[in-house]
């Protein structure tokens, strides 16, 4: 018993390769750039991640599972360009309805291809991006559709109150130190109560760039809603723990009476209905529906979704991965674009900290 205990305690480093890269990142872009740490960048990285955040929750459901969908930045194209037609004749709140019904009827398609005719995810999704893509560019004539309402400018541009911020904050941080007494009580390792107590810095540093720049944004906060929504989904119902034991072992989650099937279609809609807002946000930041918009959407979010310690084979990750994982490449991007570094070459570095992220996969699941 002693010796498991022992081994419980033992500090396995590839389970926080991706939170420890990103402390890293954090301190070489703030001593690089000095502009860095500016509330006004801080919170520019976050509208920008705030779509990426969107799609990767939606592809940690799919990925768990297993599987992978490339349309995510197609359906972003498509749902945008949709929503700015629908705009002047059925409102907002109608419009951003009518989209994310389409998102989760598309996810439907994809799953019954995939469990009722047994077709490849891959295939699947590689010809619903390949479609989606298609009817944008041919509805639109390859232009951008304007969009002017107050109401999407809000939600594109808008900001929550700080006090609301500051409440929500306090509230996070109290939930935190809940569990950093409990980490403590039950002696758990000294990473585990570090990491408690920097996600609590953090929160405050959040706190103070959100007095800065007079609320947190709409789109940022509406990210973070989804977050917790799922991070609870995944960890504390049938369904997410339906998700883990499909993704791990389908015939054994069949044979102990799971639903695979429908656990498989509820997990792509999820993913297209996270595409279908991601579009609408993006329609809303932008201000127009541009059927050119989501290019390699599909491809930062399962690239978060890996970083994050997400494993390719299904069955195990988590979200809190993930928002690092979006942290990561997010915080990477800015980096190199203060310090003008071509886009091009931004492709490469992010290449190869997928790669690396891949590697610690595999050399983990070889391990187990």
């Amino acid at each position: 018993m002693d010796k498991v205990l022992v081994k419980e305690k033992n500090f396995k480093w590839q389970n926080y390769a991706s939170a420890i890269g990103l402390v890293i990142l954090l301190i070489v872009s703030s001593v690089l750039s000095d502009t860095f740490l500016f509330p006004i960048n801080i919170m520019n990285v976050a509208k920008q991640i705030a779509v990426q955040g969107v799609l990767a929750i939606g592809m940690q459901f799919v990925i768990l599972l297993g599987g992978i969908d490339l349309s995510p930045g197609a359906v972003v194209a498509l749902t945008g360009v949709f929503f700015a037609y629908l705009m002047p004749t059925l409102g907002f709140f109608s419009s951003a309805i009518v989209i994310l019904i389409f998102g989760c009827l598309l996810g439907m398609v994809y799953g019954v291809f995939i469990t009722k005719m047994g077709i490849p995810a891959f295939i699947v999704t590689l010809a619903g991006q390949t479609i989606c893509r298609g009817v944008a560019l041919t509805v639109t004539g390859s232009t951008a559709v304007s969009i002017s309402s107050k109401a999407v400018t809000k939600l594109g541009s808008g900001n929550v109150p700080f006090p609301v911020c500051a409440v929500l904050f306090c509230l996070i941080g109290l939930y935190v130190i809940f569990l950093l007494i409990q980490d403590i009580r039950k002696q758990k390792s000294a990473f585990h109560i570090f990491f408690k107590i920097l996600v609590l810095a953090l929160l405050g540093y959040a706190a103070y760039i959100t007095s800065q720049v007079n609320g947190l944004s709409i789109l940022v906060t509406i990210t973070g809603v989804l977050l917790v929504t799922f991070v609870f989904i995944l960890s504390s119902t049938v369904f997410g723990k339906n998700v883990y034991a499909s993704g791990g072992n389908i015939q054994a989650a069949r044979l102990s009476g799971i639903n695979v099937n429908r656990t498989v279609m509820f997990s792509y809609m999820i993913c297209s209905l996270m595409a279908a807002l991601g579009g609408v946000m993006t329609a809303a930041r932008l201000g127009t529906g541009s059927p050119l918009i989501g290019t390699n959407y599909e491809l930062d979010a399962i690239a978060a979704v890996v970083i994050g310690g997400t494993s390719m084979s299904g069955g195990s990750g988590k979200l809190a991965g993930t928002l690092i994982g979006v942290l990561l490449i997010g915080v990477l991007n800015n980096m190199l674009s203060l310090l003008n570094v071509s886009s091009n070459m931004q492709l490469i570095f992010k290449g190869l900290i997928i790669l690396v992220a891949v590697v610690i996969d595999s050399t983990s699941n070889k391990k187990k």
